[in-house]
């Protein structure tokens, strides 16, 4: 039996970490195995009498999902099983288009003891009939703690029909996977697999290849599969954009990537600058079943988060990334906002955090935003631009940011100016009334009040 044991997971999951030098194996196209969600990836589990597959052991082997032994075939785990019994055998079976072709037959082994004995395992159901084959074919017992090849792809079997309600009612001649599909319906799929365990042995298994010369499949058996991500409004995004000095309310989560249920584990926060590449760790939250961490960030300039789950024996590590785009915080208003045709007028306010910056002064044209002026704030951010009007009406103007200092371009909210005409010193018909744009779109969300530095 394993000697290091870390959990159980429902009653026959059992969960280790062992670390045996092996090679890497080249494969075939790849289908992920998440965890026990066999079915799901088109996978069955034979657990059967190494002679006589109608039996099954009592009690039954535990599965286990190990990182390893040693350098894993195929991704970074496996899949193997703690056997209570010799005699019986388990393993992994994968259906097969065309199982008369079948040329591809292998999985790897890694015997936990010293020996691995087993068997090839075949499940086919020939067409038109409600029962089905099974049919077992011995495989070389595997010696030495290593991973092994083990084929079957030539293999000669012994066959025996069941009926739909599991008796034995007819057995054929020991022949080959191609032999007896030929001669048995021709169908056109078939579960093919192996059951080690036969002599009471512990192992592990990974990448079952199956299929043609022209297509197979390698099954690589991973952990439970993991998603981490940041959520602020409902939504999960990888880029908020906010003004400097807003505080950003986010949930950081851990799931569950098959069942996208919560989960309980260790998560760490980390942000770093965007001019930067060193992180700085804001938190250790360690969630309940939920999966949720409530906080709030309140980024001066652009920033990364970064959220990750370090992973166990069981669930695959995981990690997200959140990038938060700030703009400077830019205030402003006219130093009078009623203004003489002919006479200029002066926009002042500040943009935070403090910085000397180039600014634009710029007008609502009706559909779009006109640049009249360029300046620059001071080193404290304080700035002071102006222009003459030219034109007896309303008008609307804002200030621009360029870029800089760790924050995206900016702009302040829009103020509306009034041009009135110079008094008159004469009689005559007074002029008609002045055609005023239309105002200007509505500005994002009213700024937070200003940062205290």
């Amino acid at each position: 039996m394993h000697r290091s044991i870390a959990g159980v997971l429902g009653a026959a999951v059992v969960l280790i970490a062992s670390a045996f030098p092996s090679p890497a194996w080249a494969a075939a196209p790849s289908k992920r195995v998440d965890g026990n969600h066999f079915a799901a990836s088109g996978v069955t589990i034979a657990n059967q009498g190494c002679e006589d597959p109608a039996i099954e052991p009592n009690p039954g082997p535990k599965l286990v999902l190990a990182k390893g032994p040693g350098r894993a075939p195929a991704g970074s785990r496996t899949v193997g099983w703690d056997v209570a019994l010799s005699g019986y055998g388990v393993g992994p079976q994968a259906r097969v288009q065309n199982p008369a072709d079948v040329t591809v037959f292998r999985i790897r082994v890694f015997p936990e003891q010293t020996n691995a004995a087993g068997v090839a395992v075949v499940t086919y159901v020939e067409p038109g009939d409600a029962g089905i084959w099974r049919g077992t074919g011995g495989v070389e017992t595997i010696r030495g703690a290593s991973w092994h090849v083990v084929g079957a792809g030539t293999k000669s079997f012994s066959w025996r029909h069941y009926t739909a309600n599991g008796a034995l009612d007819q057995t054929a001649g020991d022949s080959s996977l191609k032999y007896f599909v030929d001669n048995h319906g021709s169908g056109d799929s078939a579960y093919l697999g192996f059951a080690f365990g036969c002599d009471g042995n512990d192992f592990a298994v990974d990448a079952l290849e199956v299929g043609t010369l022209k297509s197979s499949t390698t099954y690589d058996f991973e952990g439970f599969a993991t998603s981490t991500k940041f959520e602020n409004d409902k939504k999960t995004p990888k880029k908020i954009t906010i003004i400097a000095g807003k505080r950003l309310p986010l949930t950081a989560e851990l799931r569950k990537r098959f069942e996208g249920t919560g989960m309980a584990g260790q998560l760490k926060i980390q942000s770093r600058k965007l001019t930067e590449k060193k992180w700085g760790t804001v938190a250790r939250p360690k969630v309940g079943t939920n999966g949720n961490y409530d906080f709030k960030v309140r980024p001066f300039v652009s920033s990364a988060l970064k959220l990750s789950y370090a992973g166990t024996t069981a669930y695959e590590a995981s990690s997200r990334l959140l990038t938060i785009l700030v703009r400077p915080y830019v205030s402003g208003g006219f130093a009078d906002a009623t203004v003489t045709k002919g006479h200029s007028f002066t926009l002042r306010g500040r943009i935070l955090p403090a910085r000397h910056a180039a600014i634009t002064l710029q007008r609502w044209a009706g559909t779009h935003w006109v640049s009249i002026k360029k300046g620059s704030t001071g080193n404290d951010g304080r700035y002071s631009i102006g222009a003459v009007s030219t034109k007896v009406g309303r008008s609307y103007w804002r200030i621009t940011v360029a870029p800089g200092g760790g924050n995206i371009a900016g702009k302040s909210p829009w103020q509306k100016l009034k041009t009135v005409a110079p008094p008159k010193t004469g009689g005559g018909t007074p002029p008609p009334p002045p055609s005023d744009p239309p105002p200007p779109p509505a500005d994002d969300p009213p700024p937070p009040p200003p940062p205290t530095h």
